[in-house]
């Protein structure tokens, strides 16, 4: 399944990631519509703020592609695909809101002010957290080890990669880390330092 993903060519490979998008978008909305003011089915909230589900997507892909999300190459995302997806959302909304005050009162629907806010909390965990998912599953990891990875949890007997040390905790030690655990050959347990002050740093 990996290698077929992989092999697929890139324009297809993104019309997959717009369309994943767009089902989050969606789904983050009426998560918030819920949240805010309870659900009367996924289809009725629909219905009744057709207009909201409508716009929103149109305002939001055009900075997700602006911001690159598109150009990234996913197997390799890393921590940086949180700042890009939350400054896409964010636009996104700015653009909306702006949008939703030109509509003239006859058609502009009934929006409470804090679901923009909930929504750019979902949408930014779901799709940041959708490409980190699927970067580790396509770098080869198991679902199993990216859930034990996520929880913290060291599962007992759990050994995946041969455990190395890398020599050298500052930023290219840090590189070498996240290049590794992309990976599923290596696993970094520990830094070694000759500055005293690192052996009681915490290094992320």
């Amino acid at each position: 399944m990996r290698k077929l993903l992989t092999s697929l060519p890139r324009q297809f490979k993104r019309t997959l990631l717009i369309a994943f998008d767009l089902a989050a978008i969606w789904f983050c909305l009426w998560l918030a519509f819920t949240v805010r003011l309870g659900s009367g089915g996924f289809f009725s909230d629909i219905n009744t703020h057709y207009l909201v589900f409508l716009l929103l997507p149109l305002c939001l892909i055009p900075h997700c592609i602006q911001c690159g999300l598109y150009r990234t190459v996913v197997r390799y995302s890393g921590g940086e695909v949180i700042s890009s997806v939350s400054r896409a959302t964010l636009y996104g909304i700015l653009t909306f809101v702006v949008i939703y005050f030109l509509l003239p009162l006859n058609i502009r629907p009934q929006v409470p002010r804090s679901i923009p806010i909930i929504f750019w909390a979902f949408a930014t965990i779901s799709m940041a957290g959708g490409r980190l998912l699927i970067s580790s599953w396509l770098s080869g990891h198991s679902l199993a080890a990216i859930f034990f990875d996520f929880a913290g949890i060291q599962k007992h007997g759990y050994n995946e990669g041969t455990p190395v040390a890398i020599y050298g905790a500052g930023a290219a030690g840090r590189q070498l880390k996240a290049a590794l655990l992309n990976g599923n050959r290596f696993r970094p347990v520990a830094f070694i330092d000759e500055v005293n002050n690192h052996n009681i740093m915490l290094l992320a």
